[in-house]
């Protein structure tokens, strides 16, 4: 009986440390935005229906088709981002320049907008920072261009998948568990 607990022991020491670190708030960790607030580069640790992605804005037209026009994921992440670029106090995505809105193109259709946009008001006297409202979720169909379109400065939101932490640490865990297991029954069987 006593060995039967011993043998199990790497085992249940693997179950307690994968339950802790699903409890850790590393499983679940905030955005990180990753440049300034006012001309952000990107953001890391964005979850889109319990996947990962680092974001990268950018300005190439090669960066096209992340998600799918007007699909579920598609939405999904268009919401994420908002919420992010709420959260984070993101004021402008590029460049001093004087457009009315910031436009953040999640799937980056060229012709078909999808993603998270602010609209602000500017004169030649005072610059107000966008957004005064807030991130809004929006799903225009106007025809956009990637860069700066007349009034709106347009890019393109390049999500990309990252391993989770979470993820490569339990299946550490559990090959460490199955090595250790081999290792005691060949012990055993000596």
């Amino acid at each position: 009986m006593q060995n039967a607990v011993f043998k199990r022991a790497p085992l249940l020491i693997g179950s307690a440390l994968s339950l802790a670190i699903l409890a850790s708030p590393v499983a679940n960790a905030d955005p990180v935005l990753v440049g300034p607030q006012n001309n952000p580069t990107g953001i890391d640790g964005l979850v889109v229906d319990g996947t990962t992605y680092n974001v990268t804005f950018t300005t190439d037209p090669t960066k096209l088709n992340t998600f799918v026009h007007g699909t579920a994921l598609s939405s999904d992440a268009n919401a994420a981002l908002a919420n992010a670029l709420n959260a984070l106090g993101v004021t402008e995505l590029g460049p001093t320049v004087t457009p009315e809105g910031y436009l953040a193109d999640v799937d980056n259709s060229l012709s078909l907008f999808q993603g998270p946009a602010c609209f602000g008001f500017f004169d030649s006297f005072v610059n107000i920072p966008c957004p005064a409202n807030g991130w809004l979720t929006t799903d225009d169909g106007g025809s956009w261009t990637l860069g700066n379109n007349g009034s709106e400065y347009v890019v393109a939101a390049d999500f990309t998948t990252v391993p989770e932490p979470l993820s490569l640490t339990l299946f550490g865990t559990g090959l460490a568990g199955v090595i250790a297991m081999r290792r005691r029954r060949k012990i055993d069987s000596q």
